[in-house]
């Protein structure tokens, strides 16, 4: 709009000391995303009541949310849930310390070789490659992620008797934090990580 006496911009207002510019981010904002984090060192009694409550959560969330899904007890599983033929997942060491870019290259997440494999396709921040297989829209992972969480069993590393069990709680939200940083751009994207514990931590970071 032309500027006039009755429209003028806010930098010409003396009573406006101080004027902040925001820079649209490439490819507008993201949808929320929620990356949840389940334990399953907990009785079968417990494990059933979190996934309903899961199941019926997911009911509630906007078709659009990216969901995603890590589940953790001795090791830690990343589900692909882009793949649907079977159930598939990635296993991390519980008793390691993570490292988000080792995180992201075992994961096969690089952004400068998705960058080159997307370069042809024209101008434009191509989208992070774990979008599509770790993070999907709710209205396209739907089904693969409420399969994978009906399916979910106690974790199969038995605990001796005197003994607690084996719970990398720490690894776990390491893993989810780097999985997030490689999919989602900083700032674009309303992040939520999700734990569902249901004792300490006893193997790996605290």
């Amino acid at each position: 709009n032309a500027i006039s006496e009755s429209n003028l911009p806010a930098e010409l207002f003396p009573n406006y000391s101080a004027i902040d510019y925001t820079i649209p981010k490439p490819g507008g904002p993201q949808p929320p995303a929620y990356i949840f984090v389940v334990d399953t060192c907990v009785s079968d009694d417990e494990l059933n009541t979190c996934k309903g409550a899961l199941l019926q959560a997911l009911g509630l969330l906007p078709e659009n949310a990216l969901v995603g899904l890590l589940t953790y007890g001795t090791h830690v599983q990343v589900h692909e849930i882009g793949f649907s033929a079977c159930a598939k997942s990635w296993v991390f060491q519980g008793s390691k310390e993570v490292d988000p870019r080792k995180v992201a290259h075992q994961l096969g997440l690089h952004q400068g070789q998705h960058g080159r494999q997307m370069g042809h396709q024209g101008q434009g921040a191509p989208p992070a490659p774990g979008l599509g297989r770790f993070l999907l829209p709710l209205s396209e992972g739907e089904f693969v992620l409420s399969e994978l969480l009906e399916n979910l069993t106690v974790d199969s590393f038995r605990t001796p008797v005197d003994k607690r069990a084996s719970r990398c709680t720490g690894t776990a939200l390491q893993v989810a934090t780097a999985l997030a940083g490689a999919c989602l751009t900083p700032g674009g994207s309303a992040t939520r990580i999700m734990l569902f514990v249901g004792g300490p931590a006893t193997e790996g970071q605290g």
